[in-house]
């Protein structure tokens, strides 16, 4: 049986950010019926056989800062994620792998890391090759660029983006793009009408006991889940610090936010320590899942729209209610009562108001469970197995005949 190989330079274990989860994940599905899929991360090679890490070493050097790869975007007029993850030693690698072995179906992780394959024989990738955009990167520099007050920063996404719509025009005829949603899809057709495309929403790991019940009178405590050092994090805590914080720590008794995440940056800590918010970093899955336990409700304050849906998705299948902004309007078949969908900060006192008024039942918390339902990442990743592989049925994984190495 052949096998499927994932590039994903970016990738680190534990993941915690939404573009390592998706990888990781779909690779853990993908590697079902006997066939073992392979990742070349950004320090190291994963084998998955039968949905379980079965090996793991550690050949390459990981990943440029985040400096350093945006001063190299402007010199070579590149891409940021390019010059950030794509390092001589994991491109090496990932030629001998394309030159010593066939696979079934490629994966790349960004369209800066399909690159690669432009620079290699042919006849090296006789196989199906697939694209994860994870966002829409015009939109995504355009909204970078916008949001920064760093020159280096701004030119570097300008020249990014005109990387990415060169690249695509050149070469989308290649690829088969695999977009997180409708709106991304759109995006990128705007820019290039032709290109091959589908949609595979994110996905969540549904956990198999049921969430508490939040008893009537109890004093509120609102959570932000995501990485701390990234853009659009920081924006999103320093939005509710300006937008919704005042009113929320005004008109609430008690009520108390909970930042947890990885790598929190300084401007987070400044954040929590000015607004006397509990600051948890670097948590344990075990740690983030009595959290969401706790919580009376999840908070995505973004100012623009993101890759939000992950962290949506992450505290509904907690049965945990979300406090969202309009930039997750996409959402709003999943975003009713008991989540609120709002930039008034009115709404969303009255909604968190009335949790710490009346509680919410087991039952209700259950319900917003079950939401997340189709968004499991195994029935997600199906999805990209039936694309990938049209003869692959997704039947239940068996013991493996053999495994690559």
């Amino acid at each position: 049986m052949k096998h499927i190989l994932i590039l994903a330079p970016h990738l680190e274990l534990p993941p915690r950010n939404g573009a390592d989860l998706l990888v990781e994940r779909n690779a853990r599905f993908l590697a079902s019926d006997g066939r073992c899929v392979i990742v070349l991360a950004a320090r190291s090679r994963l084998t998955y056989v039968n949905e379980e890490l079965t090996a793991e070493v550690h050949p390459f050097d990981g990943m440029r800062s985040r400096t350093v790869a945006g001063i190299r975007t402007i010199l070579f007029r590149s891409n940021f994620f390019k010059e950030k993850f794509l390092t001589p030693s994991w491109i090496a690698a990932t030629k001998r792998e394309l030159r010593t072995r066939q696979y079934a179906a490629v994966v790349c992780s960004y369209i800066a890391t399909a690159s690669i394959l432009t620079k290699i024989p042919a006849s090296y990738v006789e196989c199906a090759v697939a694209v994860w955009t994870h966002n829409d990167e015009f939109k995504w520099f355009r909204t970078l660029a916008e949001a920064s007050t760093n020159p280096i920063r701004r030119l570097a996404a300008h020249v990014s983006s005109r990387w990415t719509r060169k690249f695509l025009e050149q070469h989308h005829a290649r690829f088969l793009f695999v977009h997180v949603t409708k709106t991304d899809q759109i995006g990128f057709h705007d820019a290039v009408p032709d290109m091959k495309s589908l949609v595979q929403p994110v996905g969540t790991d549904i956990p198999d006991d049921d969430p508490a019940n939040i008893q009537p009178g109890t004093p509120p405590t609102v959570i932000f889940v995501g990485s701390l050092g990234v853009t659009m994090n920081v924006d999103a805590l320093e939005h509710f610090s300006s937008r919704f914080w005042p009113i929320l720590s005004d008109r609430l008794i008690a009520c108390s936010v909970h930042v947890v995440g990885s790598n929190p940056s300084d401007r987070i800590k400044s954040l929590c320590r000015e607004n006397s918010w509990l600051l948890s970093p670097d948590v344990t899955d075990a740690e983030l899942k009595e959290l969401y336990r706790s919580a009376t409700c999840a908070i995505l304050p973004f100012p623009y729209a993101t890759g939000a849906k992950l962290k949506l998705l992450g505290a509904l299948a907690h049965g945990l209610p979300v406090f969202a902004t309009s930039a997750l309007s996409s959402q709003s078949d999943i975003l009713t009562w008991p989540c609120v969908l709002s930039d008034s900060p009115d709404a969303w006192l009255q909604g968190i108001n009335t949790l710490m008024v009346e509680g919410l039942s087991l039952e209700s918390r259950k319900e917003l469970k079950e939401r997340t339902r189709p968004y499991s990442w195994k029935s997600v990743s199906h999805m990209l197995n039936q694309n990938l592989l049209p003869g692959h049925t997704g039947s239940p994984p068996s013991s493996p005949k053999h495994c690559c190495q």
